[in-house]
């Protein structure tokens, strides 16, 4: 089984959850395969920038996550 969950984990409030969920779902030897933007690495104003557009409504909720706060295994 392959799961594919393309750009989403900085769009998730509790990515932490959603894991285990996506864990739970997997069949022995399934693999999840997930690519996201690390705009905390790159562009680390946005974190000021993504609350003010949710607030105008321009965007929706986005974390600003960093590459070595997402744990590859």
């Amino acid at each position: 089984m392959l799961l594919l969950g393309l750009s989403i984990l900085h769009l998730l409030e509790d990515k932490t959850a959603v894991m285990a969920k996506v864990y739970d779902m997997l069949q022995p030897g399934g693999l999840f395969v997930t690519s996201t933007m690390c705009l905390g690495d790159t562009m680390a104003w946005f974190k000021w920038i993504a609350p003010i557009g949710k607030f105008l409504g321009f965007s929706r909720w986005s974390k600003s996550l960093r590459c070595k706060n997402l744990q590859i295994v």
